[in-house]
């Protein structure tokens, strides 16, 4: 089971299952994409301690968005 530390009160923090149901699959739209882009799949985290909900996105996408923004942002 993968596991992070909480942001807020240090507790531990459980991955959801899937990141392809419900709104992880909307919960954010690049800002200079267009109407029909696809939007930013973050997989659900729960923190088992204070029971907040985080939605992180994986680093290789994370990364991906990196590229694209500066090259947004230059051009």
């Amino acid at each position: 089971m993968d596991t992070k530390m909480c942001p807020f009160c240090g507790g531990e923090m459980l991955k959801g299952k899937t990141n392809l149901y419900g709104h992880a699959r909307y919960f954010w739209v690049k800002p200079w994409a267009g109407f029909f882009s696809m939007s930013v799949n973050a997989h659900p985290w729960l923190c088992i301690r204070c029971g907040a909900v985080l939605p992180y996105v994986e680093e290789q996408e994370l990364e991906k968005i990196r590229r694209e923004y500066e090259r947004q942002r230059i051009g």
